[in-house]
């Protein structure tokens, strides 16, 4: 079973974490501005998001050889 589609990375982590991620990208570049940090972080997520929704444990495959825990 594969994760819902995100539209935007944004709705993978709650509000106020993304804030917090965005103020901590801002923090450590001196003087980039809000808006800057906001997008740049949105943009890293938009990077994770294929890997997560196309994610799937081995042992909800269907016709895995593998066989859960056995790598």
């Amino acid at each position: 079973m594969t994760s819902p589609e995100v539209k935007s990375a944004r709705k993978l982590i709650a509000p106020v974490q993304f804030l917090d991620v965005a103020g901590t990208v801002q923090r450590n570049n001196e003087g980039m501005a809000a808006s800057v940090a906001e997008r740049i972080t949105e943009e890293c997520g938009n990077s994770v998001q294929p890997a997560r929704r196309h994610h799937e444990p081995a042992s909800s495959r269907r016709g895995s050889s593998m066989k859960a825990g056995v790598a």
